[in-house]
């Protein structure tokens, strides 16, 4: 795998953190570690497939920081979504604040100088997501002409000065966000675990631009930006694709090809459709198997989440709680007695 130019730059912080290289679970990278009485946490910079790398972040310093990323020698875009934390991003031409929960896309200039100030004391949360053009056009299959701004621009080439765009993080990014940072798998699947949930907070973000920039665009606007639902068949082909595939982890770029239209299109449609993300109707769709199986009584719970779909039983357990509030054993042995 081709390693991110970034890598060698988080390398050189050297100055500010202890630097040890990672190769876990098929995620190679470099992490910073703090010295002595200069903070807890850490920050792991992994890069879990050719065209995308993470930057997890939990921390908190005891002494306020600042570090410099040079750019490289192209645009770059990012991708944050961040839970809680204090930083300062300085340019020569002005400070940027990144405060508190929020989420943001931003696109900066070849060769820009960017300087970071951590706030000492203040819990540092977040996931970064560095992206080039062939993540969205690649591995989401998206038509750079139907993506949001600024991404737009950055996929067509047209980026110009550095900009920012911010959002409110939902709670169905937050719990996503949580997720990557503390995996529910077992180690063997945290890498693909991680890319597919990257995936996911991506095209979450997009569609989330692409319905802001939706509401504020002008009624000559071309209305293929437009949230539209699926038609009928359509509809039927995704739902079910869906219930077959319950094992898979493909992701809504993978949907988008057995419908036959674009990922951002559709994850807007399918939601305005059925009122659920594609991710969010394939957890309820296998609660419900897991459900189903359960009730058969033939399975071990184990067994039970793996023919259901899920990464391990813990995964299956926090799902079925939060679905029925009790565990998958208390609702087969509950099940059990009311039968008899």
């Amino acid at each position: 795998m081709r390693l991110n130019p970034l890598l060698r730059r988080v390398a050189e912080q050297s100055h500010l953190f202890d630097v040890v290289s990672l190769d876990a679970s098929g995620c190679q990278g470099v992490g910073w570690r703090f010295r002595g009485e200069e903070g807890v946490g850490q920050v792991d910079f992994l890069q879990v497939s050719r065209n995308l790398l993470l930057d997890i972040s939990d921390f908190r310093c005891f002494e306020d920081k600042r570090m410099a990323l040079s750019n490289n020698s192209a645009p770059l875009l990012k991708m944050r979504f961040k839970l809680s934390g204090c930083s300062l991003l300085q340019f020569k031409d002005g400070d940027v604040s990144m405060l508190g929960e929020h989420c943001s896309v931003s696109v900066y200039s070849p060769r820009e100088l960017q300087h970071e100030r951590l706030t000492r004391n203040v819990a540092e949360r977040s996931v970064t997501l560095h992206c080039d053009d062939s993540f969205f056009q690649q591995d989401l299959g998206l038509d750079p002409e139907h993506t949001p701004e600024p991404v737009r621009s950055f996929l067509l080439g047209r980026s110009g000065a550095r900009c920012f765009d911010r959002a409110r993080l939902s709670a169905r990014m937050r719990q996503t966000t949580i997720e990557l940072m503390k995996p529910g798998c077992t180690p063997p699947l945290t890498r693909a675990y991680r890319e597919v949930k990257a995936r996911d907070l991506a095209l979450s973000m997009l569609v989330l631009l692409s319905e802001q920039e939706g509401r504020n665009s002008r009624s000559g606007q071309p209305t293929g930006k437009r949230a539209t639902t699926l038609a009928a068949h359509d509809l039927r082909r995704a739902t079910d694709w869906l219930h077959e595939n319950l094992t898979d982890d493909a992701d809504v770029a993978a949907l988008a090809r057995v419908i036959g239209t674009d990922p951002i299109r559709l994850a807007r449609a399918f939601k305005h459709s059925t009122g659920f993300s594609v991710a969010q109707y394939r957890l309820r769709a296998r609660v419900e198997r897991a459900k189903q199986l359960l009730v058969d009584g033939q399975l071990p719970i184990k067994a039970v989440s793996q023919e259901a779909g899920f990464y391990d039983q813990a995964h299956l357990t926090r799902a079925f709680r939060a679905a029925f509030g009790t565990t998958p054993l208390q609702y087969r042995n509950d099940f059990a007695r009311r039968r008899s």
